[in-house]
């Protein structure tokens, strides 16, 4: 067998807001096991699609 010639990278695609792969279940989970209680609606817009470090703030 004749190995295939590497091609130079073209591109990378990180995605980091469910476009490919929805995460936003295992996110939740992770957080509210983070946390230690369920999340409710309230936690919403401090929780999904904010920064880390915004996160961890409310959950402090």
């Amino acid at each position: 067998m004749t190995p295939h010639p590497r091609l130079p990278l073209q591109a990378v695609l990180f995605d980091m807001d469910g476009t490919l792969v929805d995460t936003e279940r295992l996110w939740w989970e992770a957080v509210e096991s983070v946390a230690g209680r369920a999340l409710g609606e309230a936690d919403e817009p401090d929780v999904l699609g904010r920064p880390v470090e915004h996160t961890a703030q409310w959950l402090a």
